[in-house]
């Protein structure tokens, strides 16, 4: 098809109906049509040729190991929470939290073994600040605050044993075919992470805010209390399409499985020990015979395949560890299952996600950009133009993953037109998504910090968008920095 402005309509579509309904799915859904039509006006074809690009994406096995990846994943996490892991890890962290300093130490080491999902994560820490943080108001809220900002941003730029790894690596293995990159979708990804300069600027705010700042003056106490079996895994469930908003988001949305077994640490740290050492082992393994060096294997790594091949491997061990511990087979059964199923709707962005690119390409959006940008865009302004884009799309609509979706044919296009480098376009979006998980109030993490701390979550949005203004501004001069160079 010849490349005009006609090319763009169908991503125009997922934006606008997905600001609308506050609804990425249905946006990107309507978008999909929408482009199918373009491509071929009849009906019939049209269903056809839906079918078609999502039946392509599909058969690439790099991105069906991701999506099994990412129901793995969900598995996994129901298995840790239905066999009492997440209680006894919480009990065993109890006694180093009774003062300030030492619970704010145990919020951020604690981040390698809960960033693995945001929302997971704040629910799995938010109850031990009742120890040592939450001694009034004032400071259960700066405490509360400083946790979120270490659960997007963190699970953002941990290279391996997250929700996030997935999907990003989803992501820029679509961006990579487009523009024929060299290298893996992995090694985009990991060179993206240092460029997230919103996540950086962020983190640094936190230690700022937990080790070099005072104590707030007593006021009424708050507690900080929610019930840890039933916690619920990070899933942006409102925001795509199948949750609903406001209060009701702040429900516990998974099934409680009742254990068998009494919570034990053991129950959470070996499973976690486990996934990370058999990623580690299956990445380099799945490199090696590319590569003369360690590096070099994890840089030349299928990831997705070793990925989902450690996180099988590791459910069926701790299936296994779970029975000799006393958890009987047929409720280990139901908690993976019943946590892959949180994980459907991701999956199901994901997928749609390649199906609107595909479709947009096949309509010419790409060289469309390129004829028409090329010239006019100057390139020091693409990186601030695509972070701050993100971060509005992402505030204003709470999905993360969303707005990654929604702009990455975008940020592919812009590669193409102006020559910045794609691992520069990439962590521009990847950091403006990252601010709107952090400070929207219609985030996930948003509502799941109100119900730790019992408060209303519009009561949040000052006390989250304060710093996220402080770090998108350093970002921002930062990407403009970065287009100059």
């Amino acid at each position: 098809m010849t490349a005009n402005w006609v090319s763009m309509i169908p991503l125009v579509v997922v934006i606008v109906i997905s600001l609308w309904t506050k609804q990425v799915l249905i946006g990107l859904g309507i978008g999909l049509v929408i482009g199918a039509w373009l491509l071929t006006p009849s009906i019939m074809p049209m269903l056809d040729t839906l079918l078609h690009y999502l039946y392509l994406e599909l058969l690439v096995p790099g991105n069906l190991h991701l999506l099994v990846f990412l129901y793995l994943f969900g598995a996994f996490i129901g298995l840790l929470r239905a066999s009492g892991g997440i209680q006894g890890f919480i009990h065993w962290l109890e006694p180093w939290t009774r003062t300030r300093r030492r619970a704010y130490g145990v919020l951020w080491l604690s981040s390698l073994w809960t960033a693995m999902a945001p929302d997971f994560r704040i629910l799995a820490i938010g109850p031990l600040l009742s120890k040592g943080l939450a001694k009034n108001a004032a400071d259960a809220l700066r405490a509360g605050v400083v946790l979120t900002a270490t659960a997007t941003p963190i699970a953002a730029l941990l290279p391996l044993g997250t929700i996030f790894v997935g999907y990003m690596v989803g992501l820029c293995a679509l961006a990579a075919h487009s523009v024929h990159y060299a290298g893996s979708a992995y090694s985009l990804f990991l060179a993206t992470l240092p460029f997230n300069f919103f996540a950086w600027a962020i983190l640094l705010w936190g230690v700022w805010q937990s080790f070099f700042t005072r104590e707030k003056k007593a006021q009424r106490p708050r507690t900080m209390a929610v019930r840890v079996g039933q916690l619920s895994l990070q899933g942006e469930w409102g925001a795509l399409g199948v949750g609903g908003s406001g209060e009701h988001q702040m429900a516990v949305r998974s099934q409680v499985i009742e254990s068998t077994t009494a919570p034990h640490v053991l129950h959470f740290l070996v499973p976690m020990i486990l996934l990370w050492a058999l990623t580690l082992v299956f990445t380099y393994f799945s490199g090696v015979s590319y590569a003369h060096s360690l590096m070099g294997s994890f840089l030349h790594a299928d990831a997705s395949k070793a990925m989902m091949q450690a996180l099988f491997a590791t459910l069926a061990v701790s299936m296994l560890f779970l029975r000799i511990r006393g958890e009987s087979f047929g409720n280990l059964t139901k908690a993976a299952l019943a946590g892959g199923n949180e994980m459907m709707p991701v999956v199901l962005l994901l997928t749609l996600v390649w199906a609107v690119a595909g479709v947009a390409t096949a309509l010419g959006f790409t060289h469309w950009v390129t004829a028409a940008l090329g010239a006019k865009l100057p390139r020091p302004f693409v990186l601030p133009l695509l972070f701050a884009t993100a971060s509005v799309l992402s505030y204003f609509l709470g999905s993360t993953f969303g707005v990654w979706g929604l702009l990455l044919p975008i940020a592919v296009s812009l590669t193409t037109a102006t020559g910045v480098s794609l691992v520069f376009t990439l962590a521009a979006i990847f950091a403006g998504g990252t601010l709107g998980g952090f400070a929207s109030p219609l985030s996930d993490n948003t509502a799941t910090l109100a119900l730790v701390l019992d408060r209303p979550v519009m009561a949040l949005a000052r006390p989250l968008l304060l710093p996220a203004l402080l770090a998108g501004g350093v970002a921002l001069a930062f990407y403009f920095a970065l287009g100059w160079a």
